[in-house]
């Protein structure tokens, strides 16, 4: 077995069958993006954490057999696109749309 640690990760080779087992540090702040890589298991055990570190911006590549599966990334927050005549014959105004208000009614907007 095989061993390595650093700041953030830590990194296991398990021999003859090459299993990759990749331990984060999610805890810390994010200063800037990072792409982590964790297997299958560890991210099924560690996902909430796992959701808050994609949250802050740092992608997450999940592994199967030490080969990338799926990647995590933060939504992308997008504001709808508008179609001009979207609502063309679903809505009518009348035609007294803009005529004043009866007294009555004026009165209830202005508190009288």
């Amino acid at each position: 077995m095989i061993g390595v640690q650093a700041q953030f990760f830590q990194i296991t080779i398990m021999l003859p069958c090459i299993i990759f087992s990749i331990g984060l540090d999610l805890t810390k702040s994010n200063k800037g993006a990072r792409m982590q890589i964790i297997n299958i298991h560890d991210a099924k055990t560690q996902f909430s954490k796992l959701i808050e570190a994609v949250s802050r911006g740092d992608e997450i590549v999940i592994a199967r057999a030490g080969k990338p599966a799926a990647r995590l990334v933060p939504m992308q927050h997008q504001k709808p696109v508008r179609k001009p005549g979207a609502l063309k014959g679903k809505i009518k105004i009348v035609a007294d749309f803009d005529d004043p208000l009866p007294d009555d009614i004026l009165a209830a907007f202005e508190g009288k």
